[in-house]
């Protein structure tokens, strides 16, 4: 048995385009919030080794990363990158994913992905992609 999504408010975009001049004005804010004892989830970007956001120790209920960060995410206009939340209901039974769309004055221009995943099936998993082109 699978896992059970839910989208909150109709909040359900598989990409976005962020506006890039030198350097990159606008940004993402990636939200996971979990219910259960031990969450076991990693957000990644594809082509990259490292995860941008998991659940590490301290377990925690609330994990959130912006992207880009200056210095640390390499973003070019013309790039394209597919990021991938996986999710496992091992010691949890919901996940929350929120993308929110940022311009450089830190001002909202729109929350992107508001989803919910839930399982009571401990071998449950589930993947939500997302794709950025840097226009």
């Amino acid at each position: 048995m699978g896992a059970d999504r839910k989208i909150n408010g109709g909040k359900d975009a598989g990409g976005v385009v962020l506006r890039a001049t030198a350097p990159i004005n606008d940004y993402l804010l990636y939200k996971v919030t979990v219910s259960g004892a031990q969450p076991h989830f990693t957000l990644v970007e594809k082509g990259k080794p490292l995860p941008l956001l998991e659940a590490p120790p301290p377990v925690q209920q609330n994990y959130q990363r912006k992207w880009p960060i200056a210095g640390t995410d390499q973003v070019s206009k013309g790039d394209m990158f597919e990021h991938n939340l996986g999710m496992a209901f091992l010691k949890a039974v919901k996940y929350r994913y929120v993308i929110e769309h940022y311009d450089d004055g830190d001002n909202l221009i729109a929350v992107l992905k508001d989803v919910e995943w839930s399982s009571q099936n401990p071998t449950s998993m589930a993947f939500e992609p997302f794709v950025i082109s840097v226009r």
